[in-house]
């Protein structure tokens, strides 16, 4: 679908209504760009005899016929293999040159003792513990309550995991002034602690509110601003008016927005 006669028909239509067009339009002024309109002309014309040869046997598609002889394998092989219907192959690319010639046999020679060297210590097989020095009892810190006592503790592989005493999740917080001020056209309200009694006045629709590390307060917007984004806080309180884009809330919990 379509059908091969009415496709061709149209295709043929439609190369010529450019066809003609490009001849209308350029008839006077340049005869150089005539050339292959008219070309295409000619072309068209003989695309009208495929057409009239496809409604006589090809309405449908392509079609072949059922009575004529079943081609062998040998004969599909005579035609592949004949020079009228395959250009001959290539010849060959050419050999490759020479390989380069590098000064590379010092290192050769390095490398190759050091691997013999290294063959040679494994080929040793249970002669190669002859090596290791005897470690008594009262060295081992498992067996010597002494030396556990001088050592760092040692930990278990097993519980490599657990947090240590002194492992940054349990070191005390850094204390930040808390923050409300406007800077350019963004609301900095930060570190506030236990304050319900925060509000934001005369705001402008191209402002725009970031909170951050805020816990167990409260804050009022006023007015109409752009957004509100609320990074990092806990259990903290939200009361505005209008705003224009929306409110984010980033990595935080326990939050109440009122609007």
């Amino acid at each position: 679908s379509p059908k091969p006669g009415p496709y061709v028909k149209e295709m043929n239509d439609a190369a010529t209504f450019y066809t003609n067009r490009v001849l209308k339009d350029y008839k006077n002024r340049y005869v150089a760009k005539l050339q292959y309109p008219l070309a295409r002309k000619q072309s068209i014309n003989h695309t009208s005899r495929v057409h009239t040869y496809i409604k006589e046997h090809h309405t449908t598609g392509l079609s072949w016929s059922k009575t004529g002889p079943v081609a062998s394998p040998m004969s599909m092989r005579s035609v592949l293999t004949s020079g009228s219907c395959l250009s001959p192959p290539p010849p060959p690319p050419p050999p490759p040159g020479p390989p380069p010639i590098f000064d590379t046999e010092p290192a050769k020679d390095e490398g190759t003792a050091s691997r013999s060297a290294l063959f040679a210590q494994l080929n040793q097989g249970e002669a190669i513990t002859k090596g290791l020095r005897h470690v008594s009892d009262d060295q081992k810190t498992h067996k010597n309550p002494s030396l556990r006592a001088q050592g760092p503790p040692v930990r278990s592989p097993t519980k490599s995991h657990t947090p240590s005493p002194t492992s940054p999740k349990n070191s005390p917080q850094q204390n930040h002034a808390p923050v409300l001020e406007l800077e350019g056209k963004k609301w900095r309200v930060e570190y506030q602690e236990d304050k319900n009694d925060l509000v934001i006045n005369n705001t402008e629709l191209k402002q725009v509110a970031y909170i951050f590390k805020c816990n167990k307060s409260t804050l009022q917007i006023k007015g109409k601003i752009n957004s509100i984004t609320i990074d990092n806080c806990k259990k903290f309180g939200l009361v505005f008016d209008n705003v224009v884009g929306i409110v984010e809330v980033i990595n935080s919990r326990d939050i109440q927005i009122q609007v």
